[in-house]
């Protein structure tokens, strides 16, 4: 009889053990479904934004208007004077190779903005591009503004930077291939002039 309940509770025991190894891995594998979920999620939401953007780029017209009086009406709209915008150099536009008949160029500028605060950095980098999707910031350089004087008692007190942003944007000129067949198909079956 004891041989009996003993065979009967190493039984017990190696069940017990079999069912906490099962459980355990039945959470890990939870933790995991649930952090690939996350990821999941992420990751769709970044190829959404990545393939609306470049839906928006893919159609944009050559960019009309005055890309200083752009930037300056941005500036305005965060409550940042003029004065702020130091400079803007725009880089010759480079054509791309074509895909699909459209004629795409590639524009490239320099805007340089000056004494601006980390908070009114912000707000001009989100306004910009809120207002103007066509331009891609690619890169920011910022640097300490150097102090002429120390602030008086009840003055600002927050670090004054220069940035420089570098935009980029791609244009499209039109699908001039698609016209020019379409005219001259047009043309062949005497629907043209």
């Amino acid at each position: 009889m004891s041989l009996t309940l003993i065979l009967l509770a190493i039984i017990a025991l190696a069940s017990v053990a079999a069912l906490f190894m099962s459980v355990s891995g039945y959470l890990a594998a939870r933790r995991e479904r649930s952090a690939a979920a996350e990821s999941l999620l992420l990751r769709r939401a970044q190829a959404d934004e990545l393939a609306s953007l470049r839906r928006a780029t893919a159609t944009l017209p050559r960019s009309s208007g005055d890309l200083t009086s752009r930037m300056t009406a941005v500036l305005a709209s965060c409550g940042l004077p003029s004065q702020t915008l130091g400079s803007v150099l725009p880089e010759p536009p480079i054509e791309l190779p074509r895909a699909s008949g459209l004629t795409r160029t590639r524009q490239i500028a320099r805007v340089s903005l000056e004494r601006l605060t980390l908070p009114s950095l912000g707000r001009v980098l989100d306004t910009w591009r809120s207002a103007e999707p066509a331009w891609v910031i690619t890169a920011i350089d910022l640097s300490a503004v150097p102090v002429a004087k120390a602030p008086a008692p009840g003055e600002d007190r927050q670090l004054r930077l220069r940035a420089t942003l570098t935009l980029e944007a791609v244009f499209s000129d039109g699908n001039s291939d698609a016209k020019q067949n379409s005219s001259k198909q047009a043309n062949l079956l005497g629907g043209g002039t």
